[in-house]
């Protein structure tokens, strides 16, 4: 959150729409950073992105395997990418997915 104040650059850091926002985000990112899944349930959201899937528009797909390809795998996506060459996503919990064509 801290952070996020200092985005704005002035003096908008004491702004309680800023800060509202901030910590939006914050909680945001925390609820989809700690979803509960099990292996099985894993597996199907990769399925989901290996192929036509009539719940997965084709931009958002693009969009999140390319999100995946370029950070998905944190510091060490650039090798993977090079080496690898797939997008993939790891997690804190140690569980990891990567999606090839078709």
């Amino acid at each position: 959150l801290a952070a996020a104040g200092k985005l704005g650059g002035g003096d908008e850091t004491d702004d309680p729409d800023q800060e509202d926002a901030a910590n939006r985000a914050v909680t945001y990112y925390a609820s989809m950073d700690c979803l509960d899944v099990s292996c099985s349930e894993l597996a199907s959201v990769a399925a989901s992105f290996s192929g036509p899937c009539p719940d997965l528009r084709p931009s958002t797909r693009r969009a999140t395997l390319a999100a995946m390809l370029h950070c998905g795998m944190y510091e060490r996506s650039g090798s993977w990418t090079s080496e690898v060459g797939i997008p993939a996503k790891s997690g804190v919990s140690g569980a990891g997915w990567a999606g090839g064509p078709g």
